[in-house]
């Protein structure tokens, strides 16, 4: 698809924040972009940069399930609603989303299951983030 520009992130999901932001920061190299809850704050979000490649890490709170859309590839794109058309034309794809979420101020984000379940996430920055 001519609307995937490259990777934007990868999203793990841990049980202990603290104990994964320590490994990642110490050990792996990574800095520490971004550290909030979200989704109401039934998930924790931390966001590593590892030389200009991200991790996400993602911890539900308060004993909840681990989310439908923890531990995904993420694709950054240029045109979210180009790609959700073009991925309607094909047979076996799973859609998480009905159509593209707005979020963190512009951000558009939308997720589909590939052929084998594995969970992956559009993302198109907010316009102000693109080049």
């Amino acid at each position: 698809m001519k609307e995937i520009i490259g990777i934007d992130h990868v999203s793990i999901t841990v049980k202990d924040m603290d104990q994964s932001l320590e490994f990642y920061l110490q050990v792996i190299g990574c800095t520490l972009v971004h550290r909030r809850m979200i989704s109401g704050g039934e998930k924790e979000l931390a966001l590593l940069d590892l030389h200009g490649q991200f991790i996400e890490l993602i911890k539900p709170q308060n004993n909840q399930p681990i989310p439908e859309t923890s531990g995904h590839l993420g694709l950054k794109v240029s045109d979210i609603y180009g790609a959700v058309e073009n991925l309607r034309k094909v047979k076996g794809i799973e859609f998480v989303n009905e159509e593209p979420l707005v979020v963190d101020e512009g951000m558009v984000i939308f997720f589909f299951k590939g052929f084998n379940g594995e969970l992956i996430e559009l993302v198109q920055p907010p316009k102000s983030d693109q080049i």
